[in-house]
């Protein structure tokens, strides 16, 4: 959660400030006001669907670091840093080493495994090949889809 600071205040909002304003008695008083007056339960859903650290099993057999759920399946990521010093055609040459453990991924848990570049920029890291968001988005939905 701290890693992609979905408890931070910005996310969920000032949680202890509203249950003092709120005052509830029980947990269902609670999720009412919460919903209403603080973050919409959509929202916190959405958060809810970020991106999570892989087992250390999964890293170890299917080269996943971080894994999305929707609904019984898994879509695997593997992030990879790419800054000076850093050379692509190794990357590109790990990517086709690991093809193999990814289709198992994919066998096994439904969705695919996508490699992420990580780059850093003003001193924040950011996805240096952007276009992978939408196979990514693409493949939920397919899942999505899948399930329902």
């Amino acid at each position: 959660m701290n890693r992609f600071q979905l408890n931070f205040k910005r996310n969920v909002g000032a949680t202890s400030e509203s249950i003092r304003k709120c005052s509830p008695k029980t947990l269902n008083e609670w999720r009412d006001y919460y919903f209403k007056n603080v973050k919409s339960e959509e929202h916190i859903k959405e958060l809810g669907k970020k991106i999570e650290s892989a087992p250390d099993e999964w890293d170890r057999l299917f080269n996943v670091d971080f894994f999305i759920m929707i609904g019984k399946k898994y879509i695997g990521l593997q992030i990879k840093p790419v800054n000076f010093g850093i050379q692509l055609p190794e990357i590109h040459k790990e990517y086709f080493i690991q093809a193999e453990t990814h289709k198992e991924f994919t066998s096994k848990f439904g969705g695919r495994v996508f490699y992420i570049f990580s780059k850093k920029v003003n001193g924040k890291k950011e996805i240096a090949n952007k276009e992978i968001i939408k196979e990514i988005q693409m493949e939920m939905k397919r899942l999505d889809d899948f399930d329902n």
